[in-house]
């Protein structure tokens, strides 16, 4: 597995430095690509879920205080989201 990241690695700053992409296709690569994905998958899934449940919190609340402080939450929780995604 270090092999592979090794590998990876430096197919990845060769690719920056000539394309500004990582378009590398070995096996190191594709494999590590495919890693990464499933980490920001694993990442993602309880914020997708704590979304779906306060999204649905949300709903059930009335105009106010409650109901504000639930939406900061929400909107938190997307801005987390997107930082996962970006990563």
């Amino acid at each position: 597995m270090n092999e592979f990241k090794a590998t990876a690695s430096e197919h990845l700053k060769r690719d920056l430095e000539d394309r500004g992409k990582w378009v590398c296709q070995c096996d190191a690569c594709v494999h590590i690509r495919s890693l990464m994905g499933v980490e920001k998958m694993l990442d993602a899934r309880p914020l997708v879920r704590a979304l779906e449940q306060t999204g649905a919190e949300l709903e059930g609340l009335a105009p106010g205080p409650d109901r504000d402080r639930v939406l900061r939450r929400y909107l938190d929780l997307h801005d987390k989201l997107a930082a996962v995604i970006a990563e």
